[in-house]
């Protein structure tokens, strides 16, 4: 198959990363091309388009600079003339119909609103199916007025499929699923552990963790909403009601974080600053921390990479996570979840899940064994099978109606 996927952008993220994960396994059998929707983007943002393999082509739309501000201004003068005709839009549209034509794609697989959006109006012109894959965004698409309802009902039903990666994100989404006729499948992200554990374990430099210390530790974007100062919070108060030593680990870099730890770094709490290899760090961790209240959250990276590495996960129970540290067939938890009070993660309940782990070590390891059992839903090989099987379904569905 020919498949281009698509994507509203190549910044740093969980949609993200699955996309570089699912075109890298999508290759290995596909001619496999990416559009970045949004280019170019702001020079401030870390983006991983350098992470793709070089036989697959990103692809973008984009003018020269001088020629992109007269369209820039030309659009400008004729929407306050009430015109709702935009000149680069169209050119998008139809470099994105030439991409269609020229690397004869087969089926294009859309990842986030904007590009599900723009990919919808497009791939119908020349009947290229369309398949859509919703990582959590649409829960908040239409409250912050981005589309209406009906705009976004118009949208899944140009789908040939519409891929959910969690039963909570097909609870949100249902709204917007009336009248759609195309198949609607639930498919799980996938993570290749193998290369996590055959990576190593040196790091560049870190705190000295005696023997029988037990270490928390977070991964997360950035932003105050996935938690950060929650969990400081949290595991501070639990060090104090603590004889044994503690630790916590904060891997991560951005304004956020630099506030925090110019207000909260000591011996026991240390933060990492950027890297492009937090499995590392997270090898030694005990347990896994992500008290998020991030509005869009879904199916969170940072849970399946700590599942992956037999860490057990306290974090709050808000998209799919709970679904996520589920042992598949057992309904046990390879963690603990805290409850969300007064719009963000409960302090105390953090505090006392890791003073519970800290001081119950059969505990500790028992929700270890069941991590590595909760990770096999997210085995990387069984997620790109089930794309392949999906997007060959539906090629061959298109066949059969041509012939």
């Amino acid at each position: 198959m020919r498949i281009l996927i698509s994507i509203t952008n190549l910044m740093v993220g969980g949609a993200q990363t699955f996309v570089l994960r699912q075109a890298t396994g999508l290759a290995k059998k596909h001619s496999v091309y990416l559009y970045n929707y949004r280019f170019p983007h702001p020079p401030t943002d870390k983006v991983i388009d350098a992470s793709f393999p070089a036989g697959i082509e990103i692809l973008h739309f984009s003018l020269p600079a001088r020629l992109a501000r007269l369209i820039h201004a030309a659009d400008r003068r004729l929407a306050r003339a009430g015109a709702r005709f935009n000149a680069f839009e169209f050119l998008r549209k139809v470099h994105f119909l030439w991409i269609l034509l020229s690397r004869r794609i087969d089926l294009v697989n859309s990842h986030l609103y904007h590009s599900d959006a723009f990919t919808a109006s497009g791939c119908p012109v020349l009947r290229v199916p369309l398949v859509i894959t919703d990582h959590g965004d649409y829960r908040y698409v239409v409250s912050q007025r981005q589309a209406t309802a009906e705009a976004v009902r118009k949208i899944f039903r140009v789908a040939a499929a519409v891929v959910y990666i969690s039963d909570s994100n097909l609870v949100s989404i249902q709204p917007y699923l009336s009248g759609y006729r195309g198949i609607l499948r639930k498919i799980y992200y996938g993570f290749e552990a193998g290369n996590i554990l055959s990576s190593g374990s040196v790091l560049p430099s870190g705190p000295v963790i005696p023997s029988g210390a037990v270490v928390f530790g977070m991964v997360a974007r950035g932003i105050p909403e996935k938690g950060w100062e929650e969990a400081i919070l949290a595991f501070q108060q639990a060090e104090k009601e603590l004889n044994a030593p503690v630790f916590l680990i904060l891997v991560g870099d951005s304004p956020h974080l630099q506030q925090l730890k110019a207000q909260y770094h000591s011996g026991s709490v240390y933060f990492t600053g950027y890297t492009d290899q937090p499995q590392q760090w997270v090898q030694i961790f005990d347990a896994g921390l992500l008290p998020t209240y991030f509005p869009g959250e879904s199916l969170p990276n940072t849970v399946i990479e700590y599942l992956a590495l037999g860490k057990p996960v306290i974090a709050t129970d808000v998209g799919g996570i709970a679904e996520m540290i589920t042992v598949p067939g057992t309904g046990q938890q390879a963690g603990q979840l805290v409850p969300i009070e007064e719009g963000r993660a409960s302090v105390k309940a953090l505090a006392e899940t890791m003073a519970q782990y800290a001081s119950q070590p059969h505990l500790l390891q028992e929700h270890r064994q069941k991590a590595l059992l909760a990770f096999s839903k997210f085995d990387l090989n069984a997620c790109i099978t089930n794309y392949e099987l999906l997007l060959g379904e539906i090629t061959s569905k298109k066949i059969d109606e041509v012939t």
